[in-house]
């Protein structure tokens, strides 16, 4: 179920990772892509990494581009692009708060 989970991701995201973006596409290109699904509210292209995060208006959209464009071949040379569900190994999230003192 977990495994399932993943595979669909959390109904509330709605922030995709994209990894292996070839060097060749631009930042315009990319967000062309992806906003054919959906409004997008804000994106961060990672050029040293060759990834990005792309954040939708809402769930429905990110899980249509993930499904749509998962795979996709882009760049010169034609190379596919990881489309997945952001997650904090990922290393862009929201810091969580500090665990609770609690006193010896």
């Amino acid at each position: 179920q977990q495994q399932q989970q993943q595979q669909q991701g959390n109904a509330s995201a709605r922030t995709l990772w994209v990894g292996q973006i070839p060097p060749s596409v631009s930042e315009d290109q990319l967000l062309r892509c992806f906003r054919r699904y959906g409004d997008v509210v804000s994106h961060c292209l990672i050029r040293a990494s060759s990834c990005a995060f792309i954040d939708f208006l809402s769930h429905a959209s990110a899980a249509d581009a993930k499904r749509a464009l998962a795979g996709t071949p882009m760049g010169q040379p034609p190379q596919p692009i990881r489309v997945e569900w952001r997650s904090e190994s990922k290393g862009h999230h929201t810091p969580k708060a500090p665990p609770p003192h609690i006193p010896a």
